[in-house]
């Protein structure tokens, strides 16, 4: 009982200090379809925001949408859309001709997949899930340097 009440505790607190993805183009979903058995389905929705930062004008927020159906007893098909806006802003010290750069992220993408799952005891309580997949979509990526002594 007591390496179940870490486990939780340590997904939660995962959960709520993971906020930001500094400059990386793709941000993937989180996984959802983990299956025993043959017909069964999941569908899950999450909505993410951040408090905006008045000073910084720095924001985070979004959607996903996400399903998988287990086609077999050990086969799965799994899709997800999303849809994100975030700001980010970068302070530098030393070696950037910027004083600071502003980054903007839109992204919306669909993805689709596949993937294997496996029973590792007879409750079917263990499991091994390995999928793959392929993403689809539009995402901008807007990099604006800001000099505040105007040497350039």
């Amino acid at each position: 009982m007591k390496t179940e009440q870490l486990f939780f505790a340590i997904v939660l607190l995962t959960s709520i200090t993971s906020c930001s993805s500094n400059r990386y183009i793709y941000s993937a979903s989180p996984p959802n379809p983990y299956f025993k058995e043959k017909g069964e389905s999941k569908l899950a929705a999450y909505y993410s925001s951040s408090n905006d930062n008045a000073t910084t004008k720095e924001f985070a927020g979004g959607w996903d949408l996400q399903g998988a159906y287990a086609i077999s007893d050990h086969w799965a098909l799994t899709a997800s859309y999303f849809n994100r806006r975030e700001q980010d802003v970068y302070n530098y010290m030393y070696s950037n001709p910027f004083d600071s750069s502003v980054v903007k992220y839109k992204r919306n993408l669909f993805e689709i997949g596949g993937g294997y799952f496996l029973s590792l005891n007879q409750k079917k309580t263990i499991t091994v899930n390995l999928y793959g997949g392929a993403a689809f979509g539009k995402f901008s990526f807007d990099d604006n340097g800001l000099d505040g002594n105007r040497t350039n």
